[in-house]
């Protein structure tokens, strides 16, 4: 049967992967990886949403996009991740109009 959904396939045939045992789809952008965190908990997925938090909180991500981190690490009520997001965010350059990107 089939079940409409208001997203996309591109995003939604990754966020399958982290449910069914088959190989993880690569995450190549923060936007993606912003959208699967969204799907994971508009469908409270614990399956997905927890190797989600977990990449969103890797050192790499936080140093690549504090502000952002931070911003989905309180929208969704993530403390430990805001509180890590923020360590990173006090040695941003505010005058750097690139953060507006």
């Amino acid at each position: 049967p089939l079940v409409p959904v208001a997203e996309d396939s591109d995003v939604f045939e990754p966020l399958l992967r982290y449910i069914y045992p088959i190989s993880k789809a690569p995450i190549e952008t923060f936007d993606m990886l912003s959208r699967l965190i969204d799907l994971a908990e508009k469908y409270d997925i614990e399956s997905a949403r927890s190797p989600l938090t977990q990449y969103l909180e890797s050192d790499r991500i936080l140093k690549y996009a504090p502000l952002r981190v931070f911003a989905i690490a309180k929208r969704y009520g993530y403390s430990d991740i805001a509180k890590a997001a923020t360590k990173y965010c006090v040695r941003l350059d505010l005058t750097d109009r690139t953060l507006l990107d």
